[in-house]
């Protein structure tokens, strides 16, 4: 897909998909879910292999690409590498019952549009299994994953190789104590000086990285709205 996200190549010059069963180092933990949420591109929409994934088989193969997205990402498991990518290996009839397609016709027209869509996954049916692999899916992890990733990887002991996209440099610099107390943390420290925060501030440090989005929530939240225009050129006009 456009931009670079979402593309990946066929593991057919790479040895197949039992290549990285036997090279994939060991998952990281990261709570009960590694995954919050993933990227998506606002113009996925207008992108060639979606327009011609719905040119075959309708908004069916829309459906079915980005459900299949969503099931890899609840699944998603951080490798010790991140350039390593992780495996699904799920039932076929789980992923039928999940995506709907329940009747023996619509799973042999599920199977045609995941068969489409190996032309940018990696797919694979092995009786009544079925093994996807998106190389590039790191590209789409939020900030918070990343960073989480990189903790347990502090605390393995793992050198941690830059992830795409990379973390701004004051969030890679954390200390691992430093960032389990910011993610536990229930009353935030940035907002304990509220009066110097505006909007615009708040919004700046957010894009920045220097901000959670807790933490710029919670900023939002506390701040004194300020008075309209007219309130303040009042006395002025007296």
């Amino acid at each position: 897909m456009r931009n670079g996200a979402v593309q990946v190549e066929s593991l057919s010059n790479r040895g197949g998909v039992g290549a990285l069963f036997t090279c994939s180092p060991p998952s990281l933990s990261i709570r009960d879910r590694d995954l919050k949420w993933f990227k998506h591109l606002t113009d996925s929409h207008d992108d060639p292999f979606i327009q011609e994934l719905i040119e075959q088989h309708g908004y069916a193969g829309y459906y079915v690409f980005f459900a299949t997205l969503e099931i890899y990402a609840r699944e998603y498991k951080a490798n010790m590498d991140p350039n390593i990518p992780f495996v699904l290996d799920l039932t076929w009839a789980y992923v039928t019952a999940k995506l709907g397609f329940k009747h023996p016709k619509q799973r042999a027209q599920l199977k045609t549009i995941l068969n489409s869509i190996s032309k940018k996954w990696s797919i694979s049916f092995n009786h009544d299994r079925i093994t996807i692999t998106i190389d590039k899916f790191n590209q789409l992890l939020d900030e918070y994953t990343i960073r989480k990733i990189r903790l347990a990887q502090q605390k393995s002991g793992h050198s941690s190789d830059p992830l795409t996209p990379k973390a701004p440099d004051t969030l890679r610099n954390i200390s691992p104590t430093e960032e389990e107390e910011r993610i536990k943390r229930k009353d935030l420290s940035v907002p304990d000086t509220i009066g110097e925060w505006t909007v615009e501030k708040a919004s700046l440090e957010r894009t920045a990285g220097n901000l959670t989005h807790s933490e710029y929530l919670h900023i939002l939240e506390n701040l004194k709205p300020e008075p309209p225009p007219w309130e303040e050129k009042e006395g002025i006009d007296e």
